[in-house]
């Protein structure tokens, strides 16, 4: 994997950077850590990324989730409890959104789980964990990072993924600011502080790719949402379904979340 470090000895600031992991750039910056305390857990954070892509990276034909997309039905196949962990969480927030959130082509209903095994009736179900993977990789960065004695960080996934630990140095929390991403036009700024950011929209030359999974119908819209959330998890899962949704959620289906800020926003086609 390559990377790229820095730290900066009168801010104690660390900064390590992956060009390409998980579809996207990965950046990291810490304080307040010696400098070798701070290598030692970018390391982890790389290795815990590195086995979080070539299990969930459907592009990859040697990753787990390529065994599973093979076109055809199973019974019973054995998986490794890390893609078990996985499906399982997944499986939970299709129920909690009532099928709105499905990391399945044509539907969870027809994966069943049992005993670290997987089934899949049809032979045209696969997975894709792009609305999942970023957020689940961020919650156990988020572990590994807190263990670690980490008390301010900032965690960057491409600017659309976002883990914010304790604060900026010169500040009380870490600033993101959110553009309209086909006028770059500031949206809103964000104070995150001991959460996550999550956004997913349709953006330049990039349109159409969230569908919602029970009506088949592709939001096209010049359509952002924002999600903020304690639970990293959370908070990508419901960006996603909120522009699933059209820009809106059911009562009953937010009641199933935690404390959570929603922000859509939607500009008129040009």
């Amino acid at each position: 994997m390559e990377t790229e470090t820095g730290y900066y000895d009168n801010e104690a600031m660390f900064y390590g950077g992956v060009p390409y992991i998980m579809g996207t750039r990965f950046e990291f910056v810490t304080t307040g850590l010696k400098r070798y305390l701070a290598e030692k857990l970018f390391r982890d954070v790389c290795s815990c990324l590195d086995g979080l892509d070539k299990m969930l990276n459907r592009f990859d034909a040697a990753s787990e989730v390529s065994a599973l997309n093979t076109g055809r039905a199973y019974s019973g196949l054995e998986i490794s409890s890390g893609l078990w962990n996985v499906l399982v969480s997944c499986e939970d927030y299709y129920r909690k959104t009532r099928g709105m959130f499905d990391v399945t082509i044509n539907g969870f209903s027809r994966v069943s789980l049992s005993g670290g095994r997987v089934s899949v009736s049809e032979d045209d179900v696969a997975f894709d964990f792009g609305g999942f993977a970023k957020g689940y990789a961020l919650e156990n960065i988020k572990e590994i990072l807190l263990r670690g004695g980490v008390e301010n960080a900032f965690v960057d996934f491409g600017g659309s993924s976002i883990l914010a630990i304790g604060r900026h140095p010169y500040g009380d929390c870490w600033k993101v600011s959110l553009s309209e991403p086909f006028s770059r036009k500031p949206l809103h700024e964000f104070k995150l502080r001991d959460e996550a950011l999550s956004v997913s929209g349709n953006s330049v030359g990039y349109i159409g790719h969230i569908i919602n999974p029970l009506s088949g119908e592709k939001n096209c819209k010049r359509m952002v949402c924002a999600v903020v959330s304690g639970n990293p998890v959370e908070a990508e899962v419901l960006s996603t379904t909120v522009m699933a949704s059209d820009g809106r959620l059911d009562e009953d289906i937010m009641q199933n979340f935690g404390d959570v800020e929603i922000k859509v926003f939607e500009s008129e086609n040009e």
